[in-house]
């Protein structure tokens, strides 16, 4: 009867994985939208851009006027004295003075320094943008792989629970079956040597879990509830590794900004050559005086002047600069087919990544197969005194290791296909049905916004 009760515990803990794969009810798709609008590292890495958005509002101004209002007040005092054969005379003068007045600048030509400045600003913004994205698909993938990692730690714990309930069942039944003569203390003492094992087992099981779920609480934002089983992301891959790689080259973010890197170096080269041409600029000045004393006096000063610049020699730093402007746009470059090279070889990784986890799933669920007949077999050949208590012992302890096993290749398949679709570019907010589901303002959005205004103080968040 014993016995009976080792196989029915056995056969639940084989089907262990599968039920905790089913029951649930929080969502991956849930668990992104709750990174993608709460994670600090994502919502900083946006202050970020917004910030780099004003860039192009300050290029911009360079073509705008510049007006300044003055004034001033004072207070002075006059003595003089005269000084003559039949004596000395003189008169005292108190009298207070005020002015006020504008001053305008605006700039004509600099050398097409200002509508460069402004495309090198704007590529700039386009290379964050690029950056953002890459950093939505970090932590997109971090939140896979939390979500997953409790998944698989949940299924693990539960296994070695049952594992620890079905070793303290061997013990029973071993001392019964001393008890009786139908058994020895051997027996009994690698029983409670295997219950000891289980136990050292499922207390690594459980703090393995806390910390997936502390990871998850700083990655989501939230504690994990009932999490659903997730699906891949083959729906989104491409079909061969061939495929996968022209999508990368095309669309991967870090190419995309790495691009975007050298056309502001290109514009910069430009706006350093512009200080080697002339430069134009209008000047207005409007103040009015006030004198009030003995005899009061007010003036009225106005002036409109045209300035003519023409630079001929700084020393050679302007020579310099530009020079340096030349070789830092090639330095990025170089750069772009560095990144092209490890994003290649980061889809070539992840491909192979993804092919060798699911070989390892379908290894996995055949050992557990195969774990379980033989467990059910050693069971009933211990009825007849065909196999002993060790037999038993040994192919369950089999039995919870390829379960592990299992739950382990499942979690690394999922992983996988989300790192190769985030390898090739595609695994941003926007991309997986995440963004249209927050309240997140797109820093596109933002740039619009900011990037031809005049006046005002506020951020889009208030401040």
């Amino acid at each position: 009867m014993d016995i009976k009760r080792f196989a029915l515990i056995s056969a639940v803990a084989g089907s262990a994985l599968l039920v905790s794969f089913t029951v649930r009810s929080e969502t991956l798709h849930s668990a992104l939208i709750s990174a993608y609008s709460n994670n600090p590292t994502l919502n900083a890495a946006r202050a970020q851009q917004r910030a780099q958005n004003e860039n192009v509002a300050q290029a911009r101004a360079g073509r705008r006027p510049t007006i300044a209002a003055t004034s001033s007040i004072g207070l002075q005092s006059q003595r003089s004295f005269q000084s003559g054969g039949f004596g000395t005379g003189g008169f005292n003068d108190d009298f207070g003075t005020a002015s006020a007045g504008l001053t305008l600048s605006q700039n004509l030509f600099n050398g097409f320094q200002v509508s460069n400045n402004i495309k090198s600003a704007q590529s700039g913004v386009r290379a964050g943008f690029e950056s953002l994205r890459n950093t939505e698909q970090t932590v997109l993938l971090s939140a896979v792989t939390s979500y997953v990692d409790v998944i698989r730690d949940r299924d693990i714990m539960n296994l070695q629970e049952r594992n620890t309930n079905f070793s303290r069942e061997q013990l029973r039944a071993a001392k019964a079956q001393a008890d009786v003569g139908e058994g020895t203390r051997t027996d009994v003492a690698l029983a409670e040597a295997n219950l000891a094992a289980s136990l050292s087992n499922l207390a690594a099981a459980k703090a393995a879990l806390r910390a997936s779920e502390a990871t998850y609480l700083q990655v989501v934002g939230i504690q994990p509830g009932k999490l659903a089983s997730p699906s891949d992301a083959v729906k989104y891959l491409p079909p061969s590794l061939d495929a996968s790689l022209n999508v990368a080259r095309s669309e991967h973010p870090l190419i995309k900004a790495a691009q975007h890197n050298v056309d502001s170096g290109q514009f910069n080269v430009k706006v350093n050559e512009g200080t080697l041409l002339p430069s134009v600029s209008l000047n207005g000045n409007y103040q009015r005086s006030i004198q009030a004393g003995t005899a009061d006096l007010n003036a009225d000063v106005g002036s409109l002047t045209a300035n003519l610049t023409v630079p001929l020699y700084q020393g050679g730093a302007r020579f310099s600069n530009i020079r340096q402007a030349k070789e830092v746009v090639n330095q990025l470059r170089i750069e772009v087919d560095e990144t092209r090279r490890l994003i290649d070889q980061t889809v070539r990784a992840s491909w192979a990544e993804l092919e060798s986890a699911r070989s390892q799933t379908q290894s996995a669920q055949e050992n557990v197969r195969s774990s379980q007949i033989a467990l059910d077999g050693l069971v009933e050949e211990r009825k007849v005194g065909e196999a002993t208590t060790l037999d038993v012992l040994n192919a369950q302890s089999n039995l919870i290791t390829a379960q592990v096993s299992l739950a382990t290749a499942r979690r690394n398949r999922i992983v996988a296909s989300y790192s190769l679709l985030s390898s090739i570019g595609r695994f941003t907010g926007e991309q997986v049905d995440v963004a249209q589901a927050t309240n997140v303002i797109p820093t596109q959005v933002h740039y619009k916004q900011v990037r031809d205004k005049w006046f005002g103080l506020r951020t889009t968040s208030g401040n």
